[in-house]
Protein backbone atom coordinates (compact mmCIF):
# COMPACT_ATOMS: atom_id res chain seq x y z
CA UNK A 1 0.00 0.00 0.00
CA UNK A 2 1.41 3.32 -0.27
CA UNK A 3 2.41 5.31 2.69
CA UNK A 4 -0.09 8.02 4.08
CA UNK A 5 0.58 11.94 4.13
CA UNK A 6 1.37 11.66 7.90
CA UNK A 7 4.13 8.85 7.20
CA UNK A 8 6.45 11.67 5.35
CA UNK A 9 8.58 12.24 8.18
CA UNK A 10 9.49 8.25 8.44
CA UNK A 11 10.37 7.98 4.78
CA UNK A 12 12.15 10.96 5.20
CA UNK A 13 14.55 9.43 7.89
CA UNK A 14 14.48 5.85 5.65
CA UNK A 15 15.83 8.02 2.91
CA UNK A 16 18.11 10.08 4.42
CA UNK A 17 19.81 6.90 5.79
CA UNK A 18 19.78 4.20 3.09
CA UNK A 19 19.86 6.70 0.02
CA UNK A 20 23.53 5.97 -1.34
CA UNK A 21 24.14 9.82 -2.50
CA UNK A 22 23.39 10.64 1.18
CA UNK A 23 25.28 8.77 3.24
CA UNK A 24 28.19 9.76 0.41
CA UNK A 25 28.08 13.15 1.86
CA UNK A 26 27.93 12.20 5.53
CA UNK A 27 30.84 9.89 5.21
CA UNK A 28 32.72 12.62 3.30
CA UNK A 29 32.33 15.15 6.01
CA UNK A 30 33.59 12.32 8.28
CA UNK A 31 36.52 11.70 6.84
CA UNK A 32 37.26 15.20 6.42
CA UNK A 33 36.67 15.74 9.90
CA UNK A 34 38.98 13.40 11.02
CA UNK A 35 41.95 14.93 8.60
CA UNK A 36 41.68 18.18 10.14
CA UNK A 37 41.78 16.92 13.87
CA UNK A 38 44.70 15.07 12.27
CA UNK A 39 46.21 18.81 10.97
CA UNK A 40 45.67 20.24 14.14
CA UNK A 41 46.97 17.78 16.38
CA UNK A 42 50.51 18.70 14.53
CA UNK A 43 50.34 22.02 16.25
CA UNK A 44 50.90 20.32 20.13
CA UNK A 45 53.71 18.95 21.32
CA UNK A 46 54.00 14.96 20.96
CA UNK A 47 55.06 13.40 24.40
CA UNK A 48 56.68 9.47 24.07
CA UNK A 49 57.69 7.16 26.50
CA UNK A 50 60.25 4.21 26.09
CA UNK A 51 62.16 1.97 28.02
CA UNK A 52 65.12 -0.85 27.36
CA UNK A 53 66.62 -3.32 29.69
CA UNK A 54 70.18 -5.01 28.42
CA UNK A 55 72.09 -7.78 29.69
CA UNK A 56 75.63 -8.04 28.48
CA UNK A 57 78.53 -11.21 28.78
CA UNK A 58 81.99 -12.11 28.79
CA UNK A 59 83.86 -15.03 29.80
CA UNK A 60 87.05 -16.85 28.26
CA UNK A 61 87.20 -20.58 27.15
CA UNK A 62 84.08 -22.74 26.35
CA UNK A 63 81.11 -19.99 26.17
CA UNK A 64 79.05 -20.27 29.64
CA UNK A 65 77.25 -17.31 29.43
CA UNK A 66 75.51 -15.59 32.21
CA UNK A 67 77.11 -18.25 34.49
CA UNK A 68 80.08 -17.68 36.75
CA UNK A 69 83.05 -17.12 34.81
CA UNK A 70 86.48 -19.11 36.28
CA UNK A 71 84.71 -20.57 39.10
CA UNK A 72 83.24 -23.79 37.52
CA UNK A 73 86.04 -26.44 38.56
CA UNK A 74 85.70 -24.63 42.30
CA UNK A 75 82.54 -26.22 43.76
CA UNK A 76 81.02 -24.64 46.70
CA UNK A 77 82.48 -21.76 45.72
CA UNK A 78 80.04 -19.02 46.99
CA UNK A 79 82.04 -15.46 46.52
CA UNK A 80 83.11 -16.27 42.75
CA UNK A 81 81.64 -12.42 40.72
CA UNK A 82 79.49 -13.34 37.85
CA UNK A 83 81.48 -11.48 34.64
CA UNK A 84 77.86 -10.32 33.32
CA UNK A 85 76.01 -6.91 33.91
CA UNK A 86 72.72 -6.01 32.90
CA UNK A 87 71.21 -2.18 32.76
CA UNK A 88 67.68 -0.78 32.34
CA UNK A 89 66.91 2.39 30.90
CA UNK A 90 63.21 4.74 31.17
CA UNK A 91 63.05 7.83 29.58
CA UNK A 92 60.28 10.29 28.30
CA UNK A 93 60.99 12.32 24.61
CA UNK A 94 58.78 15.54 23.89
CA UNK A 95 59.13 16.47 20.47
CA UNK A 96 57.96 20.18 19.43
CA UNK A 97 56.41 21.32 16.09
CA UNK A 98 59.10 23.55 13.97
CA UNK A 99 57.71 26.14 12.10
CA UNK A 100 56.76 25.63 8.72
CA UNK A 101 55.79 28.88 7.42
CA UNK A 102 52.02 29.27 6.76
CA UNK A 103 51.78 26.08 4.96
CA UNK A 104 50.18 24.25 8.26
CA UNK A 105 47.52 27.17 8.40
CA UNK A 106 46.99 26.95 4.60
CA UNK A 107 46.30 22.92 4.47
CA UNK A 108 43.81 23.66 7.72
CA UNK A 109 42.27 26.29 6.10
CA UNK A 110 41.17 24.37 2.87
CA UNK A 111 39.60 21.31 4.71
CA UNK A 112 37.57 23.69 6.89
CA UNK A 113 36.12 24.98 3.75
CA UNK A 114 36.35 21.20 1.99
CA UNK A 115 33.90 20.52 5.34
CA UNK A 116 31.82 23.60 4.87
CA UNK A 117 31.17 22.61 1.42
CA UNK A 118 30.47 19.36 2.04
CA UNK A 119 27.87 20.65 4.74
CA UNK A 120 26.49 23.06 2.13
CA UNK A 121 25.94 20.01 -0.17
CA UNK A 122 24.37 17.31 2.67
CA UNK A 123 22.13 20.14 3.49
CA UNK A 124 20.68 20.65 -0.39
CA UNK A 125 20.65 16.82 -0.60
CA UNK A 126 18.01 16.71 2.35
CA UNK A 127 16.06 19.38 0.80
CA UNK A 128 16.11 17.00 -2.62
CA UNK A 129 15.14 14.32 -0.71
CA UNK A 130 11.60 15.85 1.05
CA UNK A 131 10.45 17.41 -2.01
CA UNK A 132 11.11 14.36 -3.92
CA UNK A 133 9.21 12.17 -1.53
CA UNK A 134 5.99 15.00 -0.90
CA UNK A 135 5.68 14.71 -5.21
CA UNK A 136 6.18 11.12 -5.23
CA UNK A 137 3.79 9.89 -3.19
CA UNK A 138 1.13 12.27 -4.98
CA UNK A 139 1.91 10.80 -7.64
CA UNK A 140 2.25 6.88 -6.62
CA UNK A 141 -1.39 7.65 -5.16
CA UNK A 142 -2.87 8.91 -7.90
CA UNK A 143 -1.55 6.25 -10.18
CA UNK A 144 -2.55 3.31 -7.37
CA UNK A 145 -5.86 4.64 -7.70
CA UNK A 146 -6.27 5.17 -11.55
CA UNK A 147 -4.81 1.37 -11.90
CA UNK A 148 -7.27 0.16 -9.61
CA UNK A 149 -10.24 2.25 -11.17
CA UNK A 150 -9.13 0.99 -14.89
CA UNK A 151 -9.21 -2.41 -13.38
CA UNK A 152 -12.89 -2.20 -12.53
CA UNK A 153 -13.50 -0.86 -15.90
CA UNK A 154 -11.88 -4.12 -17.66
CA UNK A 155 -14.44 -6.14 -15.17
CA UNK A 156 -17.40 -4.27 -16.26
CA UNK A 157 -16.45 -4.17 -19.74
CA UNK A 158 -15.78 -8.24 -19.73
CA UNK A 159 -19.14 -7.90 -18.21
CA UNK A 160 -20.77 -5.63 -21.34
CA UNK A 161 -19.14 -8.22 -23.92
CA UNK A 162 -20.33 -11.44 -22.64
CA UNK A 163 -24.03 -9.80 -22.52
CA UNK A 164 -23.73 -8.52 -25.81
CA UNK A 165 -22.07 -12.34 -26.79
CA UNK A 166 -25.16 -13.98 -25.69
CA UNK A 167 -27.39 -11.30 -27.44
CA UNK A 168 -26.07 -11.81 -30.45
CA UNK A 169 -26.13 -15.88 -30.43
CA UNK A 170 -30.15 -15.56 -29.18
CA UNK A 171 -30.44 -13.28 -32.49
CA UNK A 172 -31.67 -10.06 -30.45
CA UNK A 173 -28.42 -8.02 -30.46
CA UNK A 174 -26.40 -6.82 -33.81
CA UNK A 175 -23.29 -7.69 -35.07
CA UNK A 176 -22.46 -3.92 -34.41
CA UNK A 177 -23.12 -4.17 -30.83
CA UNK A 178 -21.10 -7.24 -30.53
CA UNK A 179 -18.22 -5.30 -32.24
CA UNK A 180 -18.86 -2.28 -29.90
CA UNK A 181 -18.39 -4.39 -26.74
CA UNK A 182 -15.40 -6.08 -28.12
CA UNK A 183 -13.85 -2.45 -28.74
CA UNK A 184 -14.47 -1.07 -25.21
CA UNK A 185 -12.95 -4.34 -23.42
CA UNK A 186 -10.04 -3.82 -25.58
CA UNK A 187 -10.07 -0.34 -24.53
CA UNK A 188 -10.35 -0.78 -21.28
CA UNK A 189 -6.99 -3.56 -20.84
CA UNK A 190 -5.20 -1.17 -22.45
CA UNK A 191 -5.65 1.58 -20.37
CA UNK A 192 -5.29 -1.04 -17.62
CA UNK A 193 -2.43 -1.67 -18.47
CA UNK A 194 -0.69 1.66 -18.99
CA UNK A 195 -2.30 2.80 -15.65
CA UNK A 196 -0.14 -0.30 -14.10
CA UNK A 197 2.68 0.75 -16.16
CA UNK A 198 2.51 4.59 -14.50
CA UNK A 199 2.46 2.93 -11.44
CA UNK A 200 5.24 1.07 -11.70
CA UNK A 201 7.30 3.69 -13.06
CA UNK A 202 6.21 5.49 -9.96
CA UNK A 203 6.98 2.88 -7.52
CA UNK A 204 10.23 2.27 -8.95
CA UNK A 205 10.69 6.31 -8.52
CA UNK A 206 9.61 6.27 -4.97
CA UNK A 207 12.15 3.45 -4.13
CA UNK A 208 14.80 5.15 -5.59
CA UNK A 209 14.05 7.99 -3.68
CA UNK A 210 13.85 6.13 -0.34
CA UNK A 211 16.37 3.93 -0.76
CA UNK A 212 14.29 0.89 -0.47
CA UNK A 213 13.84 -2.44 -2.23
CA UNK A 214 11.57 -2.27 -5.26
CA UNK A 215 7.86 -3.26 -4.40
CA UNK A 216 6.94 -6.66 -6.34
CA UNK A 217 3.79 -5.67 -8.89
CA UNK A 218 1.81 -7.98 -7.24
CA UNK A 219 1.01 -5.45 -4.58
CA UNK A 220 -1.85 -4.20 -7.02
CA UNK A 221 -3.15 -7.42 -7.32
CA UNK A 222 -3.97 -7.27 -3.31
CA UNK A 223 -5.81 -3.62 -3.64
CA UNK A 224 -9.77 -4.26 -4.09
Amino acid sequence: SVPLEDEIEALYETAINDRTDVRQARLSADVESARLKAQESDFFPKLSVFASYTISAQQNGSPNFFGLGGCDDLPGTQSCPRRSADGALLGVRVEFPVFQGFSRNARIQQTRARIQQIGLQEERLRNQVANELRTLVDRLDEARLRAITQRRAVAQAERGFEIAGAEYSAGIGSRLQLSEAELALRQSEFNHAEAVYDYLTARALFDAATGSVPARAEELAMQK
